[in-house]
């Protein structure tokens, strides 16, 4: 199996830009619409710890590899930013797929 990466930074830290698998996330967000409207789903909490283990089940980095990435850090400390950007994204993201798993999506959405 042969990858491309548009940059060296991306070959390095490709493995942070992974999408949650979509059938993970469908089922996380379907889990919050029984909800009465106008209420947070009582599931919620359960809804994420589930998905938190599903996620979990999904992690592709190896003990090692994560070993691999903090010495490429320590001499690359400029990639740090890139690791710090793709979090926000994530977290942004996130607020979002909790936002529609909630009938008050809009007290869940990201600032």
């Amino acid at each position: 199996m042969e990858f491309s990466f548009p940059t060296k930074e991306d070959a390095v830290l490709g493995h942070i830009d992974d999408d949650i698998p979509a059938d993970v996330l469908e089922e996380f967000i379907a889990g919050g619409h029984a909800s009465p409207a106008g209420e947070i789903s009582p599931t919620l909490f359960q809804d994420l710890v589930r998905l938190s283990l599903k996620l979990s089940e999904h992690m592709a980095a190896s003990e090692e590899e994560t070993r691999q990435l903090i010495g490429v850090v320590r001499k690359e400390p400029q990639l740090i930013l890139r690791i710090i950007g793709v979090a926000e994204q994530r977290e942004a993201q996130f607020a979002r797929d909790v936002a529609l798993a909630s009938p008050l999506g809009w007290a869940c959405s990201p600032r």
